[in-house]
């Protein structure tokens, strides 16, 4: 049994009762607001993607299913004033689903090889996009209104892209990856064109990618790591690191997403990862709830 758990920032106390439901490994999570209440999607290894309730610490509704081994990557966006889930992770395939009934609507034959390994959801213009990454490193965007690709695939990883998460960089939209050559790129969503050098430090893969945004310049919060897990802070404005990295030479430890975009009217309350076979593995998140 895996499970999600919620803490309080402040105490670091854990609140409530674990979330349960998932068999696997829980990969990805993606917070958000329905009818007022602060909930979460989460995708798991073990072929689900689940909503909960924040508060009463409840599944609502049934788990999203599909013919894919595993869902890896999970995304939210409105479109046309309609609430959807995007998965993915087991094949090419990219899946939508209409959160409210629970259906699978629609799906994008993405053609990534040999399966989307990380999802990201953003606006640009005014219309609702999704970014799509493959284990080769192959970056597509996607406009949500029409199911188009926009321009060329995005290539320039040298390895394979785990994680990635949506920000807004110099008033334009862009993109934060991270590589299994241990680096964190950044993209500008319009042009596909990487922003800057590739921002080092890292002595491990790249396993998750958060941003926010504090004293108002846009940050990334990057986790890798294996046995000795390390969490740096980067300035997107001026690519350089904030700060010494938190380094945790024993046990991996979750990397969490930012409180930025969190449904929580305090911002003081925060799920983490997953365990599976007794070992934390890092969350894989994007902030992008509904709005």
């Amino acid at each position: 049994m895996c499970w999600v758990r919620v803490w309080d920032l402040a105490t670091r106390e854990q609140v409530g009762k674990p979330l349960t439901g998932h068999n696997h490994q829980v990969g990805w999570m993606v917070p958000t607001v329905i009818e007022g209440r602060p909930h979460v999607v989460t995708g798991s290894m073990d072929g689900t993607a689940r909503v909960w309730d924040l508060i009463t610490r409840e599944q609502v509704g049934e788990a999203l299913r599909d013919e894919s081994e595993h869902m890896v990557a999970v995304g939210i966006v409105s479109v046309d004033g309609r609430a959807l889930i995007l998965t993915g992770g087991g094949d090419p395939m990219v899946r939508v689903w209409d959160l409210a009934s629970r259906r699978q609507i629609d799906r994008l034959a993405t053609e990534h090889c040999p399966r989307v390994s990380a999802m990201a959801t953003t606006v640009v213009r005014g219309r609702p996009h999704a970014i799509t990454v493959d284990h080769m490193g192959t970056v597509r965007v996607w406009d949500l209104s029409s199911d188009r690709q926009l321009s060329a695939p995005v290539v320039g990883h040298t390895d394979n892209v785990y994680a990635m998460a949506t920000t807004v960089l110099d008033g334009r939209p862009a993109v934060v990856t991270g590589d299994g050559d241990k680096t964190v790129r950044v993209w500008d969503v319009d042009t596909g064109r990487q922003v800057g050098e590739p921002l080092t430090g890292h002595t491990g893969p790249v396993w998750a990618v958060a941003t926010t945004v504090i004293d108002g310049r846009p940050v990334a919060i990057t986790s890798s790591g294996n046995a000795r897990m390390e969490i740096r802070v980067w300035d997107l404005a001026t690519g350089r690191e904030v700060g010494k990295p938190i380094i945790n030479r024993t046990d991996p430890t979750p990397a969490v997403p930012s409180s930025e975009g969190w449904p929580w009217p305090d911002s003081t309350s925060s799920p983490t990862g997953s365990q599976t076979c007794g070992r934390w593995r890092p969350w894989r998140s994007t902030t992008a709830p509904i709005s």
